[in-house]
């Protein structure tokens, strides 16, 4: 099998029966064929083959997780070749991985969309609500930070897109971050991402902020400091709902302090 990698390799791009054959060795139940196979996929991408997407998604069905891997590590390839990956191909990309459980692999999908969301201008909405749904883990811990900081990242790009159809499933899907992830502040600009996804959400909907305040005594302490600052951005620093969460019992010192801060005190 190792010699039949080594001969459909060179011919990726050349032959169409290279990648269909490389996608099959890459399925094989010994490991080391298996990611022989999908390395020899992302070496052809790297070095400029032309690839289309659509033929590699089988290998999202590995049981081995190198290869789930190694085809992130392919689309990423064909994207930054500027070969394009059509809407529909990314809805299947999406759904094919909708259950990885491999943060790194993970991570690699969210920025994928990320970034062909923000170059598009759109997204489809299948894809949204895929991005959506994977929030759903953050409240039982299923995400690690890195995973959880790109997730709000490509929830952030979503919203700045001001879609009315993508409104109500991002709300819920920002309320279950906002819930779900113990320390904002500690994940790499995930407060700065977070604040910039609850003001896009806010200039949709007037209800929004409000309504998130009312989740104020079951917030994570030091998410709440993310909530006033995008309060303070959306309707500024003499926003009734600041002096609201100023009054409350439950508002962390550490937000108190910000809020007052705010208005010089």
């Amino acid at each position: 099998q190792y010699m039949l990698i080594d001969a459909y390799s060179p011919q990726v791009g050349r032959s169409e029966e290279a990648v269909p054959r490389l996608v099959t060795l890459s399925l094989s139940p010994a490991k080391g064929v298996a990611l022989a196979a999908s390395n020899a996929l992302i070496q052809a991408a790297v070095e400029g083959a032309t690839l289309s997407l659509t033929p590699l998604l089988p290998m999202a069905r590995s049981g081995v997780s190198g290869v789930r891997d190694h085809l992130m590590d392919v689309v990423v390839a064909i994207q930054n070749a500027g070969n394009g990956i059509a809407p529909d191909e990314l809805v299947l990309l999406c759904e094919n991985m909708a259950g990885e459980m491999n943060a790194a692999t993970l991570q690699k999908l969210c920025n994928v969309v990320a970034d062909w969301v923000k170059a598009g201008g759109k997204a489809p909405f299948a894809v949204a609500e895929r991005m959506a749904s994977l929030t759903s883990r953050l409240e039982s811990g299923g995400l690690e930070a890195g995973v959880a900081g790109t997730l709000i990242r490509v929830l952030k790009v979503m919203a700045q897109l001001e879609a009315p159809e993508f409104t109500a499933l991002l709300q819920e899907a920002a309320r279950r971050a906002l819930r779900g992830i113990e320390h904002l502040n500690r994940l790499s600009v995930g407060e700065s991402e977070m604040i910039d996804l609850l003001s896009a959400l806010a200039r949709l909907d007037s209800g929004f902020l409000p309504r998130l305040v009312d989740d104020g005594p079951t917030l994570p302490p030091r998410n709440v400091r993310a909530l006033a600052a995008a309060i303070r951005r959306v309707e500024g620093a003499g926003s009734p709902l600041l002096s609201r969460m100023l009054s409350s019992e439950w508002c962390p010192p550490q937000t108190r302090s910000a809020i007052l801060e705010y208005r010089g005190a």
